[in-house]
């Protein structure tokens, strides 16, 4: 690492329940009384992980870098995201 710049790594582990898992929703407008329809998605499952890990890397000129992915894992889901930023304070 050139004089200045810092590496820093972090990570982050958690569990997810949720107490409701229908997956079904009924809907009314508002505007249309006594008219409604029933939604149906797929039911998630109860359990899942969540997991998040990422590095920063900051340059001593100001500038820095960030890279992050974050992730949901389940039975019958999975859910992937990245994040990257590039950053310059004055």
């Amino acid at each position: 690492m050139g004089a200045g710049a810092l590496l820093t790594l972090y990570g982050r582990g958690a569990w997810a329940h949720d107490t409701n898992g229908f997956g079904t929703a009924t809907v009314f407008f508002q505007s249309l009384p006594g008219i409604g329809f029933l939604v149906t998605a797929a039911k998630p499952d109860n359990n899942s992980a969540l997991a998040t890990a990422g590095a920063k890397y900051s340059l001593g000129n100001g500038w820095s870098l960030l890279a992050q992915f974050d992730g949901q894992f389940s039975g019958n889901t999975s859910i992937y995201a990245g994040t990257g930023t590039v950053r310059y304070t004055w």
